[in-house]
């Protein structure tokens, strides 16, 4: 294999950032509406993980499909979260305005819990059809369980933020959080397995399978 072989390394790379620059672009346009961010991100994550890196199906494909399927409920769940957010900073206001920095702590402490379960919450919604209050048990437990892979997550997504706010131009938000997002598929997979039960007999368990690339390597070396 050479290195501008069609099968090569360098078609390889440049395919798979063509792909997750286009996932990115569905997600800031359909991000846009600002009460449809939770499926937005929700396919986002479901199209990087299935189509990007597990390279199962198109982008564009995946990434309509899932928000089919996430539309109407992250709407709701959407809502609530800016709701809730909106809530935790005007009552974190009040508190400074009011001198009671017990309380100011206590509405500080729920953001950041707000700002670290957010990735989990997403990921876990991308791959399960549950009700709100099961996401949310689901996602409190992992993201307790695995809190160093929760502040990864957290630490990763305050750093392309603050990238693409005061350091990047503009021009690689269609890049930036689509590199992010396929990064962050590997801790969340790992988080994920802890919750995902064995499929039946004869189901497309695609979550389960070795990247593309670790499977040709391990046949290779197998070979050799």
């Amino acid at each position: 294999m050479t290195f501008f072989a069609w099968d090569g390394p360098l078609l390889g790379f440049l395919s798979r950032l063509g792909n997750i620059i286009l996932v990115t672009l569905l997600w800031l346009l359909c991000c846009l509406p600002v009460v449809t961010i939770v499926p937005a991100t929700t396919s986002f994550y479901y199209a990087m993980v299935k189509s990007v890196r597990r390279e199962r199906g198109y982008p564009a494909r995946e990434f309509f499909a899932s928000m089919k399927r996430t539309l109407l409920p992250g709407v709701a769940e959407s809502a609530a979260l800016l709701l809730w957010t909106g809530i935790c900073l005007c009552g974190r206001r009040y508190q400074i305005l009011q001198g009671n920095l017990r309380m100011e702590r206590i509405y500080e402490a729920l953001l950041l819990l707000t700002a670290l379960l957010l990735p989990v919450f997403l990921a876990v919604n991308s791959r399960f059809s549950w009700r709100l209050p099961e996401l949310l048990k689901a996602s409190f437990f992992l993201g307790i369980r695995y809190l160093h892979l929760s502040l990864l997550l957290l630490a990763g997504a305050a750093l392309t933020a603050w990238l693409l706010a005061d350091v990047l131009p503009i021009v690689c938000i269609l890049i930036l959080p689509g590199v992010w997002c396929y990064a962050a598929t590997y801790p969340a997979e790992i988080m994920l397995r802890k919750i995902t039960p064995a499929p039946p007999e004869g189901t497309d368990a695609w979550y389960l399978e070795e990247d593309p690339k670790r499977e040709k390597r391990s046949r290779h070396e197998k070979r050799g």
